[in-house]
């Protein structure tokens, strides 16, 4: 299943990392585009079982996030990752 990974808001210029079963398979940075409520959308083709993860390092939070849905919606809020899985495909105007 190839999981959407949708980064929203909350997000200026944070160094982040995609883990899948521990190892780091992209680093990027990630900067909120204010007028849409979107950094970046990042997609993963992962399985049950598989473990994903999403890390900005800079801050030392590392956040799980479920394959179990199509799509999941992270942001940055007070400092924390929050982190939504959906069926249904965030929209931005």
């Amino acid at each position: 299943m190839i999981v959407e990974i949708h980064f929203q808001e909350g997000f200026s210029n944070e160094k982040a990392q995609l883990l899948v079963d521990g190892e780091v398979v992209e680093e990027f940075f990630l900067n909120t585009r204010f007028q849409l409520g979107m950094a970046a959308i990042k997609k993963v083709d992962a399985v049950r079982g598989t473990k994903v993860q999403v890390a900005l390092p800079d801050r030392s939070i590392k956040q799980p996030v479920p394959v179990s849905h199509p799509y999941v919606k992270v942001s940055l809020e007070d400092g924390k990752l929050t982190v939504s899985p959906t069926d249904q495909m965030p929209g931005y105007v």
